[in-house]
């Protein structure tokens, strides 16, 4: 038998920033909060392939070149794809004396924190890892919703769920499956009837002026998502609005679907849209 490591533990001024950078980073999400610490891990929980991270307040931590620090390693793009994202995220570049030709880059989190982005690709399931663990949606129990769209162009549709919204490619395609924060957006083209649907037909999304369905991102600032994505190369339909329940505002994918991006702003006090003519009762 032997000992495995199962959590790491990084003391920091803020915990939120960090954990929010590091869920970024790693892809992970936020599993418990208990006085002031928080601790992030794959979805799966503690215990499972990957450690943990608990970030614990300290007033005073020893920020710069630590006795241990995290590698890691890109599993979806190449490195330097992957060096843009963690710039993106708010990782700096830092210098610990590494030589001038490093096959890998030493970077610095939000509180100084150092780690090294190394330059081999990972799959992003380990060895003997079961599927779910690589991302994808297969619950051991109870359901997860996912959202399947019919795309022209996979490739065009899998940059922009990516690398403009920022989600991580689980599967490159039929069906290229993409895990977006807390769900998944699974795209293939459209075909005919199949025996598990018989007499229907998949066909490409036609743009129009009217919609009966459309993907609700949440997001915690919708101005900044706006201005992000627009850099990007989003195009929204107009700039957030404050609608006093909420800011939102819209934009389409490569295929014209439409894409809500808000933030509950009026709701949060207990403020909700006005009631229309149309609206059922109650």
């Amino acid at each position: 038998m032997a000992c495995r490591i199962g959590e790491l533990v990084l003391d920091c001024r803020d915990p939120e920033v960090l954990a929010r950078f590091w869920c970024e980073v790693l892809d992970f999400v936020i599993l418990d909060r208990e006085d002031g610490a928080i601790e992030i891990g794959p979805r799966e929980g503690f215990g499972g392939a990957q450690p943990t991270i608990i970030l614990s307040p300290h007033p005073d931590p020893t920020p710069g070149k630590l006795r241990l620090h995290i590698d890691v390693n890109p599993t979806d793009r190449d490195q330097d794809a992957e060096l843009e994202r963690l710039l993106r995220l708010g990782a700096r570049p830092t210098d610990i004396g590494q030589p001038a030709d490093a096959p890998w880059h030493v970077l610095a989190d939000p509180e100084g924190n150092v780690f090294c982005l190394l330059r081999r690709r990972l799959d992003p399931a380990p060895p003997g890892v079961g599927v779910a663990a690589a991302g994808l949606p297969a619950p051991a129990d109870g359901i997860l919703v996912t959202q399947f769209l019919t795309v022209r162009d996979v490739a065009r549709s899998r940059d922009f769920y990516s690398r403009v919204l920022g989600g991580t490619v689980v599967v490159e395609e039929n069906p290229c499956i993409v895990r977006l924060a807390n769900s998944w957006v699974i795209m293939n083209p459209g075909g005919g009837p199949t025996p598990d649907k018989p007499e229907i037909s998949v066909v490409d999304h036609v743009q129009g002026d009217t919609v009966s369905t459309f993907m609700n991102l949440r997001v915690a600032d919708a101005r900044a998502c706006y201005e992000a994505w627009s850099a990007l190369g989003a195009e929204f339909l107009t700039e957030p609005l404050d609608r006093g329940a909420e800011v939102r505002c819209y934009l389409r994918d490569p295929d014209g679907y439409l894409i809500e991006v808000g933030q509950s702003t009026g709701l949060l006090r207990g403020e909700h849209a006005a009631k229309r003519p149309e609206d059922l009762p109650g």
